[in-house]
């Protein structure tokens, strides 16, 4: 095995040491692990995930402020898909149809955005701010989110000022390795 393999190894194994403790790892690492299994549990995460957004009470303030936009189908699957960019102070909220269209709504949800976003930072500080959340709203209201920490956002069909990243980033400050490439370069 790579030195490179090695090294990758030993910092997945103290990150998620850091993460989980060291008592689950080393019960994880011994553990024999069948292909069905690691499917298994990885869809009682996804199942877990999504119970614990779908509850979520920011989620469900969003949801209800989005109400005008559920999609008319009754299935599961039938998703409205809306995208948010946060940066500074600039905020959008685009629903897509037929192309990505402004929210007459994003002046109640920004709020609930920022509060999210706050909330999330505060609980894994190392991650920092997201910059873009997409949201799939079902027809019961509810939203299953999707965060986007690398991606220069958008806003008014621009790239969003990187000074506003600036004030993001000094706010709430993430290690080096993951300040995002677009933002990491204009801070040299």
């Amino acid at each position: 095995m790579p030195v490179a393999d090695e090294d990758a190894r030993d910092a997945l194994a103290e990150w998620l040491g850091a993460r989980i403790g060291a008592e689950r790892l080393n019960e994880l690492a011994s553990e024999e692990c069948a292909s069905t299994a690691f499917a298994a549990r990885m869809e009682a995460w996804m199942q877990e995930r999504e119970g614990y957004w779908v509850g979520h009470p920011i989620l469900i303030e969003i949801g209800r402020a989005l109400a005008a936009h559920r999609p008319p189908g009754r299935t599961p699957w039938d998703r409205t898909r809306l995208r948010a960019a946060l940066v500074g102070t600039l905020c959008e909220v685009q629903v897509y149809r037929a192309g990505p269209q402004p929210v007459p709504e994003a002046a109640q949800v920004e709020p609930l955005l920022r509060a999210l976003r706050d909330e999330q930072q505060r609980s894994d500080p190392d991650l920092g701010f997201w910059f873009e959340i997409h949201l799939a709203l079902d027809a019961q209201g509810r939203i299953l989110p999707r965060f986007d920490y690398q991606v220069r956002p958008e806003i008014g069909g621009a790239p969003a000022p990187v000074e506003a990243a600036r004030f993001d980033l000094a706010r709430a400050p993430r290690p080096v390795r993951w300040v995002p490439g677009w933002l990491a370069a204009a801070s040299v």
